[in-house]
């Protein structure tokens, strides 16, 4: 063989990228009205879950920050309660009917909540798969 190798490009160290990478997949929930958070007392429609957080619609942005951290929250999902959860405010994003899409993540979930959304969300992917 008298073909050259490929050459690797070094990757710039101070490169920011602001895309999301995610590595859990998100059940939509859209159509489903039993599934809400509350934060400092306000209800938000939950739009997609998963274990490791969910996402919320909001119509204005400025309620909350990228990187805040919430103490006291409630997941309403179905007939179950989630409380006492602590979540971090990730990412927004803009869709085209200007209700921003808020991604949340779980910050510390003790291990009977952890081990209970596990239980719930594994059932609602199984139908969702069906």
């Amino acid at each position: 063989m008298n073909s050259k190798s490929i050459e690797f490009q070094k990757i710039k160290e101070n490169t920011k990228s602001t895309e999301i990478t995610r590595n859990i997949f998100r059940i939509p929930t859209e159509d489903m009205e039993d599934i809400f958070l509350v934060i400092r007392g306000t209800k938000y429609k939950v739009v997609d879950i998963s274990q490791g957080g969910v996402g919320i619609g909001l119509e204005d942005n400025f309620v909350f920050t990228t990187g805040e951290t919430v103490e006291n929250c409630e997941l309403h999902i179905f007939k179950h309660l989630l409380k006492n959860l602590k979540i971090r405010i990730i990412h927004f994003r803009t869709k085209a009917s200007k209700i921003s899409h808020c991604g949340i993540q779980w910050v510390d979930i003790d291990k009977q909540s952890s081990d209970q959304l596990s239980k719930i969300i594994l059932k609602m992917k199984d139908q969702l798969l069906k």
